[in-house]
């Protein structure tokens, strides 16, 4: 086992019809230890698990971030912003 542990957030699914929801976050110390923690943790009842490593996540909009809903450069029009220079 390593010393480094990684922290997944779990999202799952009962049946096929219903969207992935956010189930848990599960902190492991190798990656194959993850199906069985799920699975010991959260029940063997889904027909869908997904793990995603917390390092991995980009975030898309936040209160934080220079394009969330209230920040000046959200309101400028798609048009406008395709003439912006990076």
């Amino acid at each position: 086992m390593s010393d480094i542990s990684i922290t997944h957030h779990i999202y799952g699914r009962k049946a096929y019809a219903e969207p992935l929801r956010y189930v848990g976050a599960l902190t492991i110390s190798a990656q194959d230890e993850l199906r069985d923690a799920a699975l010991e943790r959260f029940g063997a009842d889904w027909v869908e698990l997904i793990a995603l490593p917390v390092e991995d996540i980009v975030t898309v909009v936040s209160p934080t971030s220079p394009t969330s809903p209230t920040s000046p450069a959200s309101s400028v029009s798609p048009k406008a912003a395709r003439g912006r220079q990076p």
